[in-house]
């Protein structure tokens, strides 16, 4: 939280002097007028400079919006892209027990918050007992004046940030800004969001599951205007959200009707007879859909927590540690038991099995090598990197900007997912030769669609009355 009155410190330099009145306080028969006025100016003055810090806009390049953007939606490919190597090429699909991992690295930013309120409670305390030491002390009527001051910032506080932290932690003396009921009903989304998600992997394309996960602009195109209100999107605006749309549509239409292979299909499709294997991809196609709207919903409820508050840093931070901690104890606790428990059974036995024939047999080719284990733990591990990285980025850039801007540079996952798997085709052409294949010219025509539109909609100036939420 901003500090909105003068420290000690402060308080004892200006009682000493004040040279922005002339006033010297040694000789001056109204000392105690001047002393009382002069640090009352200087907290209203810590006040003002405070608001206009926080409602200054920041006007950063639109290329570095652009490349922020795209650098989330590249770790979101390539956590999908590994997820979907791990289910095809390996036979694990535990989504649930995946995120799960990934909420619990994020609640240690929890233990980030605990450490900084002790140091700032030091702080104080220090500050406070050097005060006592070096004999400062004031009369009764500049505390009473400095009394009615301080309580006047507070209720000014209270009356711009109504998500000041009142809230606890159940069980701890931890201060939260959002009652944590909220953060488990977020948790809950969030959780199931990423299930359908991963789940859709199994039955559509990479990209077909990507390119329908990141239409959840749409959700928070009109979400954001019956959530946080402010003024409406311009028409330069809507027509960049148009062309997002239609260059995403397009990828999407030439991959459902003109798929020349099922190479990129989850285990379900492949094994698949060819009258059924319309209806696993549209099954697919649809868990992709309920999660970007599910997605849509979560960004717009973030960004409102977020730009609620008046320590955009504290909120955030809290939010990505209360998601975290919430979403641990629900996939572990609920989901992954009724789910998934059967399945990581088997998993582990399999695993088991394999590592023990590969041992007891001689041919190199049976059960599962060192090797090949190590290569599922690293992709594992690399699967939850790439998601703590988006989840961290992705609330970093919408304490900056806005969620629709974050669901318009997502637009561009289903084109990273088609270059990630010309790379994996270039790793087995040189393995065992043979061609790669290039994307169809609907591939570019969408992508220079989809990236016009993000340029149109960032370059229209953002007015003030969208980034708060009207409360």
């Amino acid at each position: 939280m901003s500090r909105l009155v003068p420290s000690p410190s402060e308080r004892s330099r200006l009682v000493v002097d004040d040279t922005s009145t002339g006033c010297n306080y040694a000789s001056c028969p109204k000392s105690l007028d001047c002393q009382s006025n002069s640090v009352i100016n200087h907290a209203h003055a810590i006040i003002s400079e405070n608001d206009s810090t926080a409602i200054a806009p920041k006007n950063p390049s639109r290329w570095y919006v652009i490349l922020f953007g795209q650098s989330i939606a590249l770790s979101l490919s390539c956590a999908n892209a590994a997820s979907s190597t791990l289910a095809n090429k390996y036979q694990i699909t535990i989504p649930t027990f995946q995120t799960g991992l990934v909420y619990l690295v994020l609640s240690f930013h929890l233990v980030y918050l605990f450490l900084r309120e002790r140091i700032k409670q030091n702080e104080s305390s220090a500050s406070d007992l050097c005060c006592i030491e070096r004999g400062w002390d004031m009369n009764n009527k500049l505390h009473q004046r400095l009394s009615i001051d301080e309580q006047d910032t507070a209720s000014l506080t209270k009356m711009k940030s109504p998500h000041h932290p009142i809230h606890r932690l159940p069980f701890t003396n931890f201060t939260l800004y959002t009652p944590w009921y909220a953060y488990f009903l977020l948790a809950i989304m969030d959780v199931e969001a990423n299930y359908l998600a991963l789940l859709s992997l199994q039955h559509t394309s990479l990209s077909s599951s990507m390119l329908l996960s990141s239409l959840s602009v749409l959700t928070t195109v009109l979400l954001r205007q019956l959530i946080l209100g402010g003024a409406p999107c311009g028409r330069k605006r809507m027509f960049g959200v148009f062309l997002c749309l239609v260059g995403g549509c397009s990828w999407l239409l030439e991959d459902f009707y003109h798929a020349s292979d099922t190479a990129n299909r989850g285990l379900d499709s492949i094994h698949s007879p060819d009258n059924q294997q319309r209806m696993y991809i549209f099954y697919g196609d649809l868990l992709a859909l309920s999660a970007a709207c599910i997605f849509g919903l979560n960004d717009i409820l973030a960004e409102y927590l977020l730009k609620s508050s008046d320590d955009p840093t504290h909120s955030r931070v809290e939010y990505l540690g209360m998601l975290g901690l919430c979403g641990a104890i629900f996939s572990f606790g609920v989901q992954v038991p009724i789910f998934e428990r059967h399945k990581l059974h088997q998993i582990s036995a399999e695993l088991l099995l394999g590592i023990h024939e590969h041992n007891a047999s001689e041919d190199v080719g049976v059960g599962i090598s060192s090797a090949v284990l190590g290569e599922i733990v690293l992709l594992l591990l690399f699967v939850i990197a790439m998601l703590c990285y988006f989840y961290i980025s992705a609330m970093v850039f919408i304490s900056m900007y806005d969620s629709t801007i974050l669901n318009l540079s997502l637009q561009t996952c289903p084109l990273w997912a088609v270059v990630l798997t010309m790379l994996e085709q270039s790793m087995q052409i040189d393995a065992k030769g043979g061609w790669i294949v290039i994307p169809p010219a609907v591939f570019f025509i969408s992508f220079t669609m989809i990236t016009l539109g993000m340029f149109l909609y960032e370059s229209h100036p953002s007015k003030r009355a969208e980034m708060r939420p009207c409360v």
